[in-house]
């Protein structure tokens, strides 16, 4: 039964027997394994430094023998979150290539802070490698509230990148004036900011970026969720809408 549950957890017939026959005997030398596991010496052998580079055995020296003791087996459960972990930030990229109908948008919902600086560091995985344009609308005010870690891991992505471009509209309150001069310090110099007038363009609560056939649209109140449309016409159609505000909007 135990040895079943293993094998379902990723090892080998032999290497399920061993780790189980070390966390009966704990620490133990090779002949002892090998015969609590029902296996041949130079089999164990090889099973063993399996179970090493693994990281679920541990050797040791107790004077001139060398033991091997098997970790907790918690250990499983450790290498499991790690694997989700890191299936959670391929998800974007295995995500791209998924077929979908030709004209259909792809909609995706992201909810939480640990989903949305995937998506963020997703973004600019993507424009390094296509050396596009990212177009933000931001109510950078309530950015810097709510989500200050995302401006903070922004400024880290975009330093020393200049094979992309970036173009942002903010509000042009106090507090996105003073972005925008901070920003003109921190970012590269393919980073243009133009301030909207409150009055006449009034948002909040939000993030917006496109870029490529993609749409982002972030809330960002305390709990915070995203949608992602991957679709051409949608992007461009926000596109245009970006373009004619960056027009009416004042250089900084």
């Amino acid at each position: 039964m135990h040895d079943a549950l293993l094998t379902k957890l990723g090892l080998s017939p032999k290497a399920a027997a061993v780790y189980l026959a070390c966390l009966q005997l704990g620490p133990s030398g090779m002949t002892e394994i090998a015969k609590a596991a029902s296996l041949k010496r130079p089999s164990t052998y090889l099973v063993v430094d399996e179970l090493l580079m693994r990281g679920f055995l541990s050797v040791s020296k107790k004077g001139k023998r060398t033991l091997y003791a098997p970790e907790h087996p918690r250990r499983f459960l450790q290498q499991l979150k790690t694997r989700e972990r890191e299936l959670e930030g391929m998800l974007p990229e295995l995500e791209a290539l998924y077929y979908e109908p030709r004209d259909k948008p792809r909609i995706r919902v992201f909810e939480g802070r640990e989903a949305m600086m995937q998506m963020y560091e997703g973004v600019f995985r993507r424009l390094a490698e296509e050396r596009g344009e990212l177009l933000f609308y931001t109510a950078i005010g309530d950015l810097q509230e709510n989500f200050p870690e995302a401006l903070d891991r922004f400024f880290t992505l975009v330093r020393g990148h200049d094979e992309f471009h970036i173009r942002e509209l903010n509000m042009g309150d106090a507090r996105g004036i003073q972005y925008a001069k901070d920003a003109k310090r921190m970012a590269g110099k393919n980073h243009q900011i133009r301030l909207l007038d409150p009055k006449k363009f009034p948002f909040s609560e939000t993030d917006n970026l496109i870029y490529g056939d993609t749409l982002m649209m972030f809330s960002i109140k305390r709990d915070i969720f995203a949608v992602e449309i991957g679709h051409k016409q949608i992007a461009d159609a926000h596109r245009a809408l970006f373009n004619a505000a960056w027009e009416a909007a004042a250089p900084m």
